[in-house]
C-alpha cells in the first residue's frame, strides 16, 4: 500500500494542473454548453411536439 501511494503521489507531481483562471473559464465554457445545448433541443421538442399535434387532429 504504501509503494502504491508512494507513486500515485509520483504521478501527481508529473500532472499539468489548470490555473485557477483556466478553472473557472472551462467551467463557464461547459455551463454554457449545457444551457445552449438544452434550448437547442427543448425548441425542437416544441416544434416537433405542436406538428405531431396538428397532424393528429
Amino acid at each position: 500500500m504504501k509503494k502504491f501511494l508512494t507513486e500515485v503521489k509520483g504521478e501527481f507531481s508529473k500532472v499539468s494542473w489548470p490555473t485557477v483562471t483556466e478553472a473557472k473559464n472551462a467551467t463557464a465554457l461547459v455551463i454554457a454548453l449545457g444551457v445552449a445545448t438544452s434550448l437547442y433541443l427543448g425548441v425542437f421538442d416544441v416544434f416537433f411536439s405542436k406538428l405531431l399535434n396538428f397532424f393528429i387532429r
